[in-house]
């Protein structure tokens, strides 16, 4: 067999990426109202200033093992298939078991930013807040979801059930094996390795979004929601890093036209909570964007709020 007679089909590469938007779908929630992004007052005012967020390239976020989680779990699903009777499933499973020791999580070309539905969370400002008097942001999520961005990602909320973690990879090893099986068929004699290596690398592109959205029960408090951006070429340009105290982190910032979609800013618990209102509020008319009076509840203006909870030292 030549090269050639190894390649991804338009029918099979149809076929896999229907798959996909099967499974993007069936994750797919109605946008809530409002998402909250939790951070300190110095990166929301470079974020005013940029009109863009910042995304985080997955292997950087602050819990390092999120995407390992995804592919750890696929790893064990596929070694519950070692001994399979179904020949082809066993080699596949093998293959897969073994090559997927390495994750390949600090080279994905997924970026994401991250929010929640939690409007005013003490464990979150004191993790995400920089400290005393951070801010959350409240973005309206239909305005994050642009023609570019969609082009390139989705807005998903993130998955903590197990139940619903195994559902996922139950799923995706299954159809795995299927797609794999099936081209084999159609090329009598193929190496399996070969065909192996061309089908993966085309089936990985459908399936590797999922590695972002599944994460440890321990978080589900935290009640997050993710813009995932897979990187396109044209965006190298824009990546920025930032040292930090274990690592040099890359980030994308993306933006969502002349004006970030914020609906509210809420300013986290802090001893001089009546100066740093005024402080935001007066940053955010600095930068163009419409601020309701203390009376005002105009929705087409950013209303900002002080954090209900008590400040502490910690």
């Amino acid at each position: 067999m030549t090269p050639e007679d190894y390649k991804v089909t338009a029918e099979e590469l149809a076929k896999y990426s229907d798959f996909g938007k099967h499974s993007a779908g069936q994750l797919l929630r109605p946008l809530p109202q409002t998402l909250w992004y939790y951070t300190s007052g110095a990166t929301f005012a470079r974020i005013l200033k940029s009109n863009s967020v910042w995304s985080t390239q997955i292997s950087c976020l602050n819990d390092h093992s999120e995407f390992r989680y995804s592919v750890r779990l696929l790893r064990e699903e596929f070694k519950n298939s070692l001994t399979s009777t179904d020949e082809e499933c066993s080699w596949l499973a093998k293959y897969l078991y073994e090559t997927m020791e390495n994750d390949g999580a600090d080279a994905s070309f997924f970026f994401v930013f991250c929010m929640s539905l939690v409007r005013d969370d003490l464990s979150q400002w004191r993790g995400y807040g920089g400290g005393e008097g951070g801010v959350s942001i409240g973005f309206r999520p239909m305005g994050l979801v642009t023609t570019e961005v969609t082009k390139q990602g989705y807005v998903l909320p993130v998955q903590y059930e197990v139940a619903e973690h195994e559902k996922i990879i139950q799923n995706v090893a299954n159809w795995t094996n299927i797609f794999f099986k099936e081209g084999l068929k159609r090329r009598p004699g193929a190496d399996r390795k070969q065909w192996a290596t061309s089908f993966l690398e085309m089936w990985r592109e459908q399936i590797v979004y999922l590695a972002p959205i599944l994460k440890h029960p321990s978080f589900k408090d935290e009640k997050e929601w993710r813009l995932i951006y897979a990187l396109h070429p044209n965006d190298i340009a824009k990546i920025e890093i930032l040292q930090r105290s274990a690592l040099i982190s890359r980030h994308l910032p993306i933006s969502f036209g002349s004006k970030l979609p914020i609906r509210e800013v809420v300013v986290g618990p802090c001893r001089h909570p009546s100066v740093s209102l005024i402080s935001v509020g007066t940053y955010l008319s600095a930068q163009g964007y419409s601020v309701n009076e203390a009376e005002e509840n105009d929705p087409n203006k950013v209303t900002i709020k002080s954090s209900s909870i008590p400040f502490q030292t910690v």
